[in-house]
């Protein structure tokens, strides 16, 4: 065994990693910042297409009210009851 106090002295935990630790903090801090830039353009687009939805959907409503309010007013053929 050696003795207190010889060998080799490690220098301070906190000076020895604070450069690198730094570095690692700011790359994933911009890594978050792009996740929330993805996420926050994959929210507008969905928010986009389902107005485009929405709207294509009050399209085709309001075709089928049309073409259902002119079939039953105006019948193509005269209806008959003999038989």
């Amino acid at each position: 065994m050696g003795t207190p106090g010889s060998g080799r002295k490690r220098t301070p935990v906190k000076d020895r990693f604070s450069a690198e630790d730094e570095a690692l903090s700011n790359i994933a801090r911009e890594a978050e910042a792009r996740l929330a830039a993805k996420r926050a353009a994959r929210a507008e687009a969905r928010d986009i297409r389902m107005r485009e939805l929405e709207r294509q959907q009050k399209e085709e409503d309001s075709e089928r009210a049309r073409y259902s309010h002119r079939s039953s007013h105006h019948r193509p053929y005269p209806v008959c009851n003999i038989l």
